[in-house]
């Protein structure tokens, strides 16, 4: 089954060359302008992972990663918080994002924690990839 990643970004830039990347790799890739439309897609069709932009309008990214991780459904979903905010690293991890990335970031960077993370996940919910 091919990945589905959900990317939440207010800059569109920032959503299609993101996009772009992550589809080059092979992903599923979804968008969403705006923190309620990500937390509207994350209750449609749960992704493997979600990247988050702190800076969202309507809903903010912390509060999406919140949502995400409040519910027992989506809890296990990782979330990549990325942004240029100085102090989102803090939000990001006190809202229970699983990792963070600074903005502007290498796209080495970002194809290796999306990696990363939907590994992890893997490993989680089949313990016999763990020991890969």
């Amino acid at each position: 089954m091919i990945p589905r990643i959900l990317i939440a970004d207010d800059c569109p830039d920032i959503r299609r060359i993101v996009a772009a990347i992550l589809d080059s790799c092979g992903y599923l890739v979804v968008v969403a302008a705006n923190g309620l439309a990500a937390w509207e897609e994350v209750g449609r069709d749960r992704p493997s992972l979600v990247v988050l932009d702190i800076e969202r309008p309507l809903l903010d990214g912390c509060e999406v990663c919140r949502r995400i991780k409040s519910q027992p459904e989506t809890r296990d979903s990782p979330v990549l918080v990325v942004s240029a905010s100085a102090q989102a690293a803090e939000l990001a991890r006190s809202a229970g994002a699983d990792a963070f990335l600074d903005k502007p970031f290498h796209v080495k960077d970002l194809i290796g924690q999306v990696n990363l993370l939907l590994h992890q996940r893997t490993a989680v919910a089949n313990p016999a990839v763990a020991n890969q």
